[in-house]
């Protein structure tokens, strides 16, 4: 570790943020994300059909794969996923 956790969410190295993420232990990146910013990254990961519903975002998933991406960016941004009738369904870790 690089510095505490507790103090910064960069405390983390490069390998070991990737293995919190597929562990989901979303405790390492600190506060959610603003919408906008994962909204954005999500546009960068291609995923450009996300519905904005005031605190939650709404994303077709149409394959596992797809459904990762969007799982592990989410908890990098300190957002939860459930499986929704259309969709991903994402919102911010309480």
């Amino acid at each position: 570790m690089v510095r505490p956790i507790a103090s910064d969410m960069f405390g983390l190295g490069a390998r070991e943020a990737v293995v919190a993420a597929l562990a989901g232990d979303g405790s390492s990146f600190g506060t959610p994300a603003p919408v906008e910013d994962l909204v954005g990254a999500l546009t960068r990961l291609g995923i450009d059909d996300v519905a904005v519903d005031g605190e939650s975002l709404r994303v077709a998933s149409a394959d596992p794969l797809r459904s990762m991406r969007i799982e592990l960016l989410a908890l990098a941004h300190g957002w939860v996923t459930e499986d929704g009738a259309e969709g991903v369904v994402l919102r911010p870790r309480a």
